[in-house]
């Protein structure tokens, strides 16, 4: 296959992935009605993602026009978890949840209003690592963190799609980094994660960012 026969290929997993995601629970046909993409086309690629153990079948919904009753799509909630890390004014809020948007964990500590950076980013690192205990998570399968940040922001925002390649993460480098270290090292490390992780040759992308705000 070649590079630009690979990339669409790759886009339109995506294209599929981001549906399911968006809609919760849908089907093969409405997946193609949503994309364009010929019925065989959305077939074979929702048969990648579920031997990736992205999507799973759910029970089946009678359709209104009768005929067989289509099965419905969603994503696997055991295919790894999300992390959202919200830097407040007065303290920080960790949150875990599943990939069907189930909020498995949370946790939330107060800080000084005129707290340091590097105060609320040892609390966002412990509040991670509670909050993965809490759900009884594995680090490995957190496939992404988001990090929002209240009000006006001096700096730059470093975003790296997550991959997954031989064990090599990006969620978990960077939810290590966040234990005692400056923002500043925390953005270079990150970018130097991020352009390692592009230079994989056989990497194979998962959704969601990876952000500092």
């Amino acid at each position: 296959m070649s590079g630009s026969l690979r990339s669409l290929r790759e886009l339109n997993r995506l294209r599929v992935l981001g549906i399911v995601r968006e809609r919760g629970q849908t089907s093969r046909a409405d997946i193609a009605r949503q994309t364009g993409l010929a019925r065989s086309t959305v077939s074979n690629l929702v048969g990648e993602l579920q031997r990736d153990g992205l999507i799973v079948e759910r029970d089946t919904t009678v359709s209104g026009q009768g005929g067989r009753p289509a099965v419905l799509l969603t994503l696997n909630p055991a295919a790894g978890a999300v992390i959202g890390v919200h830097f407040d004014h007065g303290g920080v809020r960790v949150a875990l949840g599943d990939l069907d948007h189930t909020i498995r964990a949370e946790a939330h500590r107060e800080l000084d209003v005129d707290h340091e950076a590097e105060e609320g980013l040892e609390a966002a690192a412990a509040l991670v690592d509670e909050v993965i205990a809490a759900a009884g998570a594995d680090r490995d399968r957190v496939l992404g963190v988001g990090a929002a940040i209240a009000g006006p922001v001096s700096g730059i925002l470093i975003c790296s799609q997550t991959r997954r390649n031989a064990g090599n993460d990006s969620a978990p480098f960077f939810v290590g980094a966040f234990s005692k270290i400056p923002r500043k090292a925390v953005e270079t490390r990150l970018a130097t994660k991020a352009a390692t992780s592009a230079a994989a040759t056989t990497a194979t992308p998962t959704p969601g960012p990876i952000a500092i705000t």
